[in-house]
């Protein structure tokens, strides 16, 4: 779909031209994976392909998906989880949360690095300066100026 501007307003256009989305939004991002990221009245939200809502325009912002999943949200200045359906995977409590591998997603929480899961399980607590990307079942860990190794299901190695 395409996106359409008419009255300073945005919706979209199927590929002949024609509105199947009205013009009611003050921005849209593009279509991924058959959602498309909406604001109104300085919030944003998720709708589908046919204009329904997914979630509602309750977000400060809505970023970038995670495994094609989910999509990072911020309210309030905190950062979340939703998924495409509108669930709130992850509630907005962290103060940034950014893609990562191995399934696990990095989050920073009061200055301190953690990892949760992408049911948002919490796998690494977030007590670390910093944290790499995992290899090979293990990933490196800053605390206090160490550096050390955790693995998922291991104790600390400083």
């Amino acid at each position: 779909m395409e996106i359409i501007r008419k009255n300073r307003k945005y919706g979209f256009a199927d590929n002949s031209g024609k509105e199947v989305i009205p013009c009611i939004y003050d921005d849209v991002e593009h279509f991924y994976k058959g959602v498309a990221g909406v604001k109104k009245d300085d919030q944003w939200g998720i709708i589908d392909t046919t204009g329904n809502e997914i979630t509602p325009c309750v977000y400060d912002s809505i970023g970038d998906f995670i495994n094609d999943r989910l999509v990072t949200v911020l309210k309030d200045w905190q950062c979340g989880l939703i998924d495409t359906t509108g669930k709130e995977i992850v509630p907005c409590i962290y103060d940034d949360v950014e893609h990562f591998n191995d399934g696990l997603v990095k989050v920073l929480k009061d200055w301190q690095w953690g990892l949760i899961d992408t049911s948002g399980k919490e796998i690494v607590p977030c007590i670390y300066d910093n944290v790499e990307h995992f290899n090979d079942g293990s990933a490196k860990v800053k605390k206090d100026d160490k550096w050390g190794l955790i693995e998922r299901n291991s104790p600390l190695h400083l």
